[in-house]
């Protein structure tokens, strides 16, 4: 099936044997559709190498959209992925600050117990 594109290119090439032919009268119709079928594939061809050039930038177009896609697509994964570290760090941060410390050995004693008074409890025990 034809495509309207080449009809009309076709018609534009033949467009004055057609007058000629059912305007002028002075040619005959045979005549002239047998000429716009040869404009037919005149135009055919001709769009046909229109295409063809044009085809490689529309490829590369597409493939450089892909390619923003892809770079987009990564951009955002990376931010989601470094928001979610930061709000882990954060709330290992406020775990940290809302546990009981653990006793060191360099911590003091408590207020009111003396280190003698635990030893007495210790030798009170054995």
């Amino acid at each position: 099936m034809a495509r309207l594109s080449t009809l009309l290119l076709a018609a534009l090439l033949d467009s004055p044997a057609l007058y000629h032919a059912f305007v002028a009268h002075d040619m005959s119709y045979t005549e002239a559709l047998t000429r716009y079928l040869i404009a037919a594939l005149v135009a055919t061809l001709m769009l046909w190498m229109l295409r063809g050039l044009t085809d490689g930038y529309r490829r590369m177009n597409e493939v450089q959209l892909r390619a923003a896609a892809r770079r987009a697509a990564q951009e955002a994964a990376d931010e989601a992925a470094y928001e979610a570290a930061q709000e882990a760090t954060h709330e290992a941060a406020q775990e940290r600050t809302n546990a009981t410390p653990a006793r060191r050995s360099t911590d003091r004693e408590p207020v009111g117990v003396t280190r003698l008074d635990l030893e007495t409890v210790n030798e009170a025990a054995e």
